[in-house]
C-alpha cells in the first residue's frame, strides 16, 4: 500500500485546486454577508483579474458541489456487473469448456449493511459460477471490531445465492491483518489461502488456485512449483503489486483488487490514487503481462473516514469472468 511521488503530485494538485475554489467561494459569501449585517459601505471596484476569477470560481464551485453530492449519494450505491471472457492457451469456444469465476473485492463492511449488498447477492444468484473468489479488505476493522458488523450476514446471503457446489476461496487484504474478518469467512467454510495452493476440478478441468498473503508474500515461483501439469493456474492476491512476478511463472490468471479503481477518477486521466507500487500501471480492469491475463477489481465498499466517502466515475463492481480452457 504505497503512496508514490507519481501519485502524490496529481492528487495534491487536485485537492489543492478543489479546496481553493471552495475556500474562495465561501470567503466571498462570508464577506458579502458580513458587509450586509454590519451595514458596511460597498468596497471599491475590484481589479479585472478578480472579476475574471469570480466568473470562473462560481461555476467551478457549483460543478464541484454537484459532483461531490453525486459521488456521495449515487455512485457508491450503483453497482456495475462487468462481464469478461478470456481464452486460455488457444481455447475454442465451440469445443472447449467454459468456467465462470465470480470475483468480489474490497467489501469494507461497516456496522450497517452496505448499499451494494443486495445487488451483489442478486448477481451471484444470476451468475451461477463454477468458482467464487474474494480478494481482501472485508471489514473496516477500526469501526466494527467487536461484532464484525454486517459482514457475517452479507457472507451468509452470498453463500445461499451461489450454487451449493461452488467453491469459495479468499485471500486477506491489508485491512484483514486485524479483526474478525477471516474468522467469519472460515466459520462459513470459505478457504482462506495464505501462501497456499488449492487444487480443484471444475467441469472436468484441473484448476490450481494460489493465494498470496498480503505483506508476507511467498515467492510466486515457489507456489507455482506446486501446480499440477496441465492445470488452469490462478493467482489470487489483494494487490496488483505481484502481477509481474506471477506472470514470470507462466500463470494463466491473476485476480486482485485493492486500488478501488482509484475510487475518484478524472475524465481522460483516470485514477488519481491507487496505493500500488506501480501507480497507474495496473489501476483497474483487464491487463496482459506475458501470457498471464489479469483483472484488477474496483471493489465494492469504501475505506473508513477520513478516507473520502465518495466514488466518482468508478462504480462498485462485481466481475464475472468466463474462462475458456483448452482441453489437455
Amino acid at each position: 500500500m504505497l503512496f508514490t511521488p507519481g501519485q502524490a503530485i496529481p492528487t495534491l494538485l487536485f485537492v489543492t485546486l478543489v479546496g481553493t475554489v471552495f475556500v474562495l467561494q465561501f470567503g466571498a459569501w462570508g464577506s458579502a454577508l458580513t458587509r450586509r449585517l454590519l451595514r458596511l459601505p460597498a468596497p471599491p471596484p475590484p481589479p479585472r483579474w478578480v472579476v475574471v476569477l469570480g466568473r470562473v470560481r462560481r461555476p467551478l464551485f457549483w460543478v464541484g458541489t454537484v459532483c461531490i453530492l453525486y459521488g456521495w449519494l449515487v455512485e457508491p450505491r450503483w453497482v456495475q456487473v462487468t462481464h469478461h471472457e478470456v481464452a486460455i492457451r488457444g481455447a475454442d469456444a465451440a469445443t472447449d469448456p467454459r468456467l465462470r469465476i465470480f470475483h468480489l473485492s474490497d467489501l469494507h463492511c461497516e456496522a450497517k449493511r452496505g448499499p451494494w449488498a443486495e445487488a451483489v447477492v442478486a448477481a451471484a444468484r444470476e451468475a451461477a459460477p463454477d468458482l467464487a473468489v474474494l480478494t481482501g479488505d472485508y471489514l473496516n476493522v477500526v469501526n466494527v471490531t467487536p461484532t464484525a458488523g454486517s459482514l457475517p450476514g452479507i457472507v451468509d446471503d452470498l453463500l445461499r445465492a451461489l450454487p451449493p457446489s461452488t467453491p469459495v476461496l479468499a485471500v486477506r487484504g491489508n485491512f484483514d491483518i486485524w479483526g474478525r474478518a477471516l474468522e467469519v469467512l472460515r466459520e462459513r467454510g470459505i478457504r482462506v489461502l495464505d501462501n497456499d495452493v488449492e487444487a480443484l476440478t471444475l467441469r472436468g478441468v484441473p484448476v490450481d488456485v494460489a493465494g498470496l498473503r498480503v505483506f508476507d508474500e511467498a515467492k510466486p515461483l515457489a507456489l507455482a512449483a506446486r501446480f499440477r501439469p496441465g492445470a488452469l493456474t490462478v493467482f489470487l492476491h489483494h494487490m496488483p503489486d505481484f502481477l509481474p512476478e506471477a506472470a514470470e511463472t507462466g500463470a494463466d490468471l491473476y485476480l486482485c483488487g485493492h486500488t478501488h479503481g482509484g475510487q475518484v477518477r478524472l475524465p481522460l486521466y483516470g485514477a488519481l490514487l491507487t496505493l500500488s507500487r506501480y501507480g497507474k500501471r495496473f489501476e483497474m480492469g483487464e491487463y496482459r503481462v506475458g501470457g498471464t491475463w489479469a483483472y484488477v477489481n474496483r471493489g465494492l465498499g469504501l475505506e473508513p473516514w477520513p478516507a473520502p466517502q465518495v466514488r466518482f466515475l468508478c462504480r462498485p463492481e462485481v466481475a464475472i469472468i468466463d474462462v475458456l480452457v483448452k482441453r489437455p
